[in-house]
């Protein structure tokens, strides 16, 4: 699977995790899917650009255990749709790799509370993770509390969705820091009831755009 590119995987009821590094690479770190050589470093999935995850009814996690540098790397864009058990999208390892990722949506998935459940340390809380991300769309997320758990992500961020996100009550401007967001669009009652630290900046009231149920 060196070269795949697009996956898409679906109505798979049993399935509870995507990748299981410990089934990858074995107890030793040695890679039992690629074993070319011993010390050759292992990457799974190096090439995938696209991966699109709808109605698993089990999974629980994308990926679990370590994560092997440059696995994953070029992914660009990520959807989740209809995951009720998912609670965990973003490791720590995986944010360190997904250099490239600029677009994620996540729709119907009640059990997240954050695309980032992971804690991280105090030396990387400083650091930026998911620089090329653009867009991020969270529709239909009843559990979410958080965007990313206080952890800083995409400078670059140009779109954010939100749509019966109930408990999303104090979004954390600290969390998205990007001088480049040009729309947040979600409903205007949430809008309305949201619990700013002292008010809504100005500059955030200028983009936001009711969310139009079309959209969604």
């Amino acid at each position: 699977m060196k070269q795949l590119k697009c996956c898409v995987v679906g109505e798979c009821n049993e399935v509870q995790v995507i990748i299981d590094a410990q089934d990858a690479y074995g107890e030793d770190g040695i890679s039992e899917i690629e074993s070319e050589s011993y010390d050759a470093e292992k990457i799974v999935l190096g090439s995938l650009e696209y991966l699109y995850i709808y109605y698993m009814k089990s999974l629980r996690s994308i990926w679990e255990g370590s994560v092997q540098k440059n696995s994953l790397f070029l992914l660009k864009s990520l959807t989740l749709r209809t995951c009720p058990q998912l609670t965990t999208i973003f490791t720590q390892g995986l944010l360190a790799n997904l250099f490239n990722l600029e677009d994620i949506k996540v729709e119907d998935c009640p059990s997240i509370k954050s695309i980032v459940s992971c804690e991280i340390s105090a030396e990387h809380r400083s650091s930026y993770f998911l620089p090329n991300l653009k867009k991020i769309t969270l529709h239909y997320m009843p559990g979410l509390i958080s965007i990313s758990n206080g952890l800083q992500i995409a400078p670059k961020l140009e779109w954010l969705s939100f749509y019966n996100c109930p408990n999303l009550k104090n979004p954390l401007i600290d969390e998205i820091s990007s001088q480049d967001l040009k729309k947040i669009k979600g409903e205007r009652s949430w809008w309305e009831a949201l619990e700013w630290s002292s008010s809504c900046p100005s500059y955030l009231e200028e983009i936001f755009v009711p969310i139009d149920i079309q959209d969604c």
